[in-house]
């Protein structure tokens, strides 16, 4: 078999492995909470809610598509955490929004001269606006 169907079956696998990852609160987390213990969240879908900041497009709409991709930065009275995020149709998000989000969380290490800087970031899967 070729790389490419590896490749294929891999992403395949990811596809159904974080379908059927668990819910890990049917609360929001704080932010602060979420980032103290962050090895016990990975792979763990999580509700946050917080104002978003930093709102940024990173890939433009596409009208055959619909789609954009976007990150913000989520902020709450603990802390931040930035949010990566494919947004569909008219959905759109700007800072100053107040929002509950489902998120998926995901912790990577990177070791620099024997320090490891661990960054935890969190992948959007659906929002509820709040009011004020």
């Amino acid at each position: 078999m070729g790389s490419r169907g590896l490749h294929v079956i891999a992403v395949a696998g990811l596809v159904l492995l974080v379908c059927a990852l668990p819910v890990h609160a049917d609360e929001p987390i704080a932010i602060g909470t979420l980032l103290r213990d962050a090895e016990s969240y990975t792979l763990h879908t999580v509700l946050l809610k917080g104002k978003v900041r930093d709102a940024q497009v990173i890939a433009p709409f596409l009208p055959a598509t619909r789609r954009s991709a976007v990150t913000f930065t989520l902020d709450d009275e603990t802390g931040s955490i930035q949010v990566g995020a494919r947004l569909y149709g008219n959905q759109s998000i700007k800072n100053g929004d107040r929002v509950l989000i489902r998120a998926l969380i995901l912790v990577a290490h990177e070791y620099i001269e024997g320090e490891d800087r661990r960054t935890v970031g969190a992948i959007f899967q659906g929002m509820q606006r709040l009011g004020d």
